[in-house]
């Protein structure tokens, strides 16, 4: 599946295979932020065989946006795959625009407080 290549203002400028894409390049990526009640975070540890920043902690989930998906489409989507969470509505936080020496992209920061109590999330490679 392609993505989106954006330009500086966050406009979409081209489409590309994932594994054509360049450090040059600017992608959307979304982020969710999951709190339980009683405000803790639930934080992911990036796979060894990932290309960006192997083996850190990051948000619960991550992911970048597909050709034919929003930020806001994305980040339900990505949410599914990677924790099993449904039927949430994401509470858009910030955007921002992230660059280091390997990646450039603009995030959509979501979050959501979950009743931990009452949800069961699974475990997945990310």
């Amino acid at each position: 599946m392609k993505i989106p290549i954006v330009n500086g203002y966050d406009e979409v400028i081209a489409y590309k295979e994932r594994e054509e894409t360049t450090s040059e390049d600017i992608r959307h990526i979304v982020e969710l932020n999951v709190f339980d009640d009683e405000f803790n975070v639930l934080i992911a540890k990036r796979h060894s065989s990932k290309t960006i920043d192997p083996n850190l902690w990051g948000p619960s989930v991550a992911g970048t946006v597909d050709e034919g998906y929003d930020y806001n489409q994305t980040v339900v989507k990505e949410a599914e795959e990677e924790i099993g969470l449904t039927s949430f509505t994401p509470m858009f936080f910030k955007k921002m625009f992230y660059e280091t020496t390997n990646t450039r992209r603009f995030v959509s920061v979501y979050y959501v407080i979950i009743n931990s109590r009452e949800r069961d999330l699974k475990k997945t490679r990310r």
